[in-house]
């Protein structure tokens, strides 16, 4: 009997990658949680386009007040904020504000003043190479994970009569510190930590378990917040 159905309509969806991504970050996030005890946050870009700067402001706002932050560039095609990031990693505080019974806030306060990890792989392409290299330049944190692919180079197409095209080289990176250029060389990580097929095949992210494991050595028992030796009180 159809007594009591309800008609419902299905569209089939042409490839289930974004529904497989979106598990794979939420099963990190949760992983990192719970194992970095709520004082680590995780993210992951997708890209360094639109929307990978969309995820970066949610999760930067939703876990700037955290004692540390992983930033994921694995399997990251590149594109062009890494200057956005970077100029909200390099803030630094230079007063204390504290209006009355609420907690202290540091100036400006909307930048991140906790330990950081870039995670890279061989799949972090071209601007997701730029990111974790300004990261290292800068000092602004560790890289943990293995050498990028070293394919940051930017490119013209040009039409052929044949219906063919052409692609040429016009721009080219070059890290100030060692007067190297990114391309063909890669990143390097500060930890080296390789992701063995069998880890995989488990369920297991070492990388990612390193990075955490990394960060709560780090930050120990006492909180970042507000480690300042100055009288903080109501007035």
């Amino acid at each position: 009997s159809l007594k009591g159905a309800v008609e419902t309509t299905f569209d089939p969806l042409a490839t289930d990658v974004r529904l497989l991504y979106k598990d794979w970050v939420d099963a990190n996030t949760e992983f990192v949680e719970k194992a970095g005890e709520g004082r680590v946050g995780y993210m992951h870009l997708p890209d360094m386009m639109g929307a990978g700067w969309v995820e970066f402001q949610e999760k930067f706002e939703k876990y700037r007040y955290k004692d540390a932050i992983i930033i994921d560039v694995r399997y990251n095609g590149g594109g062009n904020i890494d200057y956005r990031i970077i100029d909200l990693l390099e803030r630094r505080p230079y007063q204390i504000t504290k209006a009355r019974n609420m907690s202290p806030i540091e100036r400006p306060d909307d930048g991140f003043y906790g330990d950081v990890v870039v995670m890279i792989n061989e799949y972090s392409f071209s601007d997701a190479e730029v990111f974790p290299s300004a990261v290292k330049e800068r000092g602004l944190g560790t890289l943990i994970g293995v050498p990028t692919l070293g394919y940051c180079i930017a490119v013209n197409s040009h039409p052929l009569i044949d219906g063919g095209q052409i692609r040429k080289t016009f721009i080219g990176i070059w890290e100030i510190s060692t007067g190297e250029m990114i391309e063909s060389r890669g990143v390097e990580p500060d930890i080296l930590v390789e992701s063995p097929p069998e880890m995989e095949k488990a369920g297991r992210d070492v990388q990612l378990e390193k990075a955490v494991e990394f960060l709560m050595g780090k930050i120990g028992d006492k909180p970042r917040r507000y480690d300042y030796e100055i009288p903080i009180e109501d007035r």
